[in-house]
């Protein structure tokens, strides 16, 4: 969209107006859709350039020789620890001097002598050379903690960053800084820097992930987390905009973590002219220990009917009285946006839920199965694939091709260790151009924007509610409260809404009362649990029956096989009670709603035992159910036999959307859908760490080890260039490999396969720096190795 053309009534107003460049790229006409905002500051500068100023070094301490070591890097006191000359340059070797863990003498560290005025520096930069990997830790107080990763062999500079952590305030006791948290105790070290930084920003600000915006990234004291704009105490924003035809304002504001111990009074204002006054549009007074202790975010709107055809000069005021010392950006501004009335556009409303780990004969609709009742009545009033797959089968890149069109490597996200490359266009990015309010909640920390990168092009993001990962009622109570604001909006834009939940993954059935309703559910229709125990065991080697396993104990399969049931029907009810929910707030009038899964899970199959490893057909094959809205031209119970891929609901939405800079390989599923023929067509998929890669058409079911495969654990490590074929029309259940009886079919597909990674790849795998807790929380969910 073109930028407005105003009228200034200056010189000065003509040179601010020229720097303002708030309409998005490929934006929606006036009446379509919202026009996102993007305020800056008199001068043109974007908050994120005002508030981004360079690190400030407070201090650097240079350790050059073991003689001088101690006293040089004062007032750190090395604390089980022995300075020897160094073996890699300047700086000074570090050594454990005892290694005695009844005496906690477990780690060569440093501690600060004294007490720490958390005000004068909140990051510590070390000059390291570690001779293995592993991670660097900074720790305080009660609970505070910073983590970094290392790199073996190499001098690296390690970053341990306090900015923006609630306990890093005031007077901090207890500082200890160490180098190796676990391993062994031997690393160099050149320099030690107490940094000040002024602000850092949220996940995935605009302007690094090349959409225009001024915007700090993903910002909020809590867990839900906005497009976010913030500013200090007495700065003002600026921006423009031609007004359409019912359109409202709005704009929605928040304080910084720990502002409201720092404000007796904040005011928000927003303010406009056309060409001669300043008008005050809408207002909001607070005492934030008194009326912000929620830590929600409000909402300013202003009915702009009266001003249609007018192009408006826009002001956002942010004012506060400090009580205590204020930190930059600590009055946020997000999505600001005006929009006409919803029913000026006609595209749907998009809304996409992924249910991880579920199985598609997890679904009754698909095997007969009795426990999803829900699920079953979406298919009977929407559209069934009945042969839908996977681009992946880890949750983390299987999502990453969900959100960007592409496949795995293409868009080069590996793992769920890994993030994002920030050159990689989202489909929130393109939909939120073309005017979309774009909204997302997840429910395992390695969906999280800061984690996995998915954040961009998202005006709102939800980070994991405590529990959610168990319990994914708990994510939708977050949600359902977004749902009471989009319906109460005349004026809001299409949205586009992905919610995840996670309750079919390991541990099973986990959520308190999940296998007690299910064990009733059962009852009702004459059914018993099956034992525990089985003679002879027919349950294979995996970690869960281990002590402290979730299956301790547990030798039938059968009954690993009822949890997951079990969990599945937690599920169903809670899709119930969402549907239920959308519906009630209008959002499937005209909207489309997709409901799939990021992969399966083998439950013994070919050997695996409660988890998605490889690329058989348990693991691959997903559910696919549309529920399109009634213009459609979709019969209810529809049941398409057309082969669809995961990668065919990005293309579906931005099709939809009128979204056309995004080059997807994926299939329009209405297209799919309408189609009377049914021809045969050739998918693909990838598994997690690029250690495999396969595909399924009509005529079997292939995948090949690029890697050496070590997945399953030393005892069935397989070589680089294994391969399976599945022969369909004799095994439709892809039980017996047949690539050594069909050598030059094998050899054809692995031709096929070879040209297809060439024609896609090209992707940048990014590896995320994970801290000790996020790597617990990987391991506790049944994630291992490079997963």
């Amino acid at each position: 969209m073109t930028p407005p053309r105003l009228r200034p009534a200056s010189l000065a107003a003509a040179l601010l107006l020229a720097a303002l460049a708030s309409c998005a790229r490929d934006a929606p006409p006036a009446s379509a859709g919202a026009t996102h905002l993007d305020p800056r500051h008199a001068d043109g500068s974007a908050p994120l350039e005002r508030l981004g100023a360079p690190p400030e070094v407070v201090r650097g301490l240079r350790p050059t020789s073991a003689a001088s070591a101690a006293d040089e890097l004062a007032p750190w006191r090395a604390h089980n620890l022995r300075f020897l000359d160094a073996t890699q340059g300047a700086g000074v070797l570090c050594r454990a001097a005892d290694y005695d863990p009844a005496k906690g003498l477990t780690q060569a560290l440093f501690e600060w002598t004294g007490e720490v005025d958390a005000g004068a520096f909140n990051r510590v930069e070390l000059d390291l050379y570690a001779y293995e990997a592993g991670t660097a830790a900074l720790v305080w107080g009660a609970g505070g903690r910073a983590y970094a990763n290392t790199r073996a062999a190499s001098w690296q500079t390690v970053t341990l960053t306090m900015a923006g952590d609630e306990s890093w305030r005031g007077r901090v006791r207890g500082l200890r800084l160490l180098p190796c948290l676990s391993g062994p105790q031997t690393y160099e070290l050149r320099e030690v820097r107490l940094v000040r930084v002024d602000f850092e920003p949220g996940p995935q600000p605009s302007a690094r992930h090349g959409d225009p915006g001024g915007d700090a990234g993903l910002c909020g004291p809590g867990r839900d987390l906005r497009r976010a704009w913030p500013v200090d105490p007495g700065d003002a924003l600026h921006d423009a905009c031609r007004v359409p035809d019912g359109a409202r304002l709005a704009v929605e504001v928040n304080l910084a973590g720990g502002a409201r111990e720092r404000y007796e009074r904040v005011t928000f204002r927003v303010e406009a002219r056309d060409g001669v006054a300043w008008r005050e549009l809408a207002r909001l007074d607070a005492r934030p220990r008194e009326d912000w202790t929620d830590l929600g975010w409000r909402t300013l709107e202003a009915d702009l009917a009266a001003d249609a055809g007018a192009e408006l000069e826009l002001r956002f005021v942010a004012e506060a009285t400090p009580e205590r010392g204020a930190a930059r950006g600590d009055l946020l501004w997000a999505a600001p946006r005006v929009s006409g009335p919803r029913a000026a556009d006609p595209r749907p409303d998009l809304v996409l839920v992924t249910l991880d780990t579920l199985r598609a004969d997890a679904v009754g609709a698909y095997s007969g199965v009795a426990d999803t009742p829900f699920l079953d009545e979406l298919a009977a009033r929407g559209v069934l694939f009945e042969d839908a797959w996977t681009a992946c089968n880890s949750t983390l890149p299987s999502h990453a091709s969900l959100l960007t069109g592409l496949p795995v490597p293409a868009h080069g996200l590996l793992d769920n260790a890994s993030t994002l490359a920030p050159e990689v266009r989202g489909l929130a990015q393109a939909l939120r151009a073309r005017g979309y309010l774009t909204a997302a909640a997840v429910s395992v920390g390695h969906l999280e924007p800061g984690w996995s990168g998915l954040g961009r092009g998202f005006d709102r993001y939800h980070e994991v509610v405590p529990g959610g990962e168990l319990d994914g009622a708990r994510t939708l109570t977050a949600v359902a409260g977004w749902l009471d604001e989009f319906a109460a909006d005349p004026a809001r834009p299409p949205l586009f809404l992905w919610v995840h939940l996670f309750d079919p993954h390991t541990p099973y059935a986990s959520t308190p009362g999940a296998l007690r309703a299910y064990e009733a559910q059962e009852a009702a229709r004459g059914e018993a649990p099956p034992e525990r125990t089985a003679t002879p065991a027919t349950v294979g080697t995996t970690t869960y029956t281990a002590p402290g396993g979730f299956l301790e104990g547990v030798t039938n399969e059968a009954w690993a096989r009822h949890l997951y049931a079990a969990g599945v029907a937690y599920t169903d009810g809670l899709m119930r009670a969402f549907v239920k929910r959308l519906e009630q707030d209008g959002l499937l009038e005209r909207g489309l709603l997709v409901v799939t899964a990021d992969h399966g899970e083998s439950l013994g199959e070919h050997d695996v035992w409660y988890g998605h490893q490889r690329l058989h057909p348990e693991v691959t094959r997903v559910p696919l159910l549309l529920l399109p809205p009634r213009d459609a031209g979709l019969a209810p119970g529809l049941r398409v036999v057309s082969r669809a891929s995961t990668l065919d609901v990005p293309a579906t939405f931005a099709h939809l959307a009128g979204v056309s800079e995004l080059e997807l390989p994926g299939e329009d599923l209405y297209a799919l859908a309408r189609q009377d023929d049914r021809p045969d067509r050739r998918v693909w998929f990838v598994h997690a760490s690029g250690e495999q890669a396969g595909c399924r058409d009509d005529a079997a079911h292939y995948w090949r080890n690029l890697l050496e495969y070590d997945q399953l654990g030393p005892a069935r490590r397989e070589p680089a260039g294994k391969e399976e074929l599945y022969l369909l029309a004799d095994d439709p259940g892809a039980r017996t490999d047949a690539a050594a009886r069909a050598p030059e079919l094998a050899e054809r597909y692995r031709d096929l396969l070879e040209a297809w990674l060439g024609a896609v790849g090209g992707g940048r795998s990014v590896e995320q720096a994970l801290d000790p807790e996020q790597r617990a929380r990987l391991r506790a969910l049944g994630y291992t190795g490079d997963e």
